[in-house]
């Protein structure tokens, strides 16, 4: 059976504080953007007076590298996962800012873009 979407964003992020934690900074830099889940109407209303906004990707990865800004990565499910039309509309906004953006399904995926993204040759 497929693991959720927010299995595989835990496990990642799980991954990136080891690496930090061996001691590559940029690893701790690497933080998610709390947009997306069920929430109350009072708590959803809270959040987008506080600056949410629907189609934000999921992670922010503020390390500049290959002429990009950063790194923006939108996890989605393993099966059946989609982006939507907001989800769509932030890549194109962020690419043509500067920023990389992917979308992946696992946190394999997730880790072996990054560590692309760095310049490395392999994943953790």
């Amino acid at each position: 059976m497929p693991k959720k979407e927010e299995w595989h964003q835990v496990k990642f992020m799980g991954e990136c504080a080891l690496l930090a934690y061996a001691g590559d900074i940029r690893y701790s830099k690497i933080h998610s953007i709390p947009n997306g889940g069920l929430r109350s109407k009072i708590t959803a209303a809270r959040m987008v007076a506080e600056g949410a906004r629907k189609g934000v990707p999921d992670i922010f990865v503020p390390v500049a590298c290959h002429g990009c800004h950063g790194m923006y990565i939108e996890f989605k499910r393993e099966i059946g996962g989609v982006v939507s039309k907001d989800q769509k509309k932030w890549k194109g906004w962020l690419e043509d800012e500067g920023f990389a953006v992917v979308v992946v399904y696992t946190y394999e995926e997730a880790l072996t873009t990054l560590s692309m993204y760095f310049g490395e040759s392999s994943g953790s």
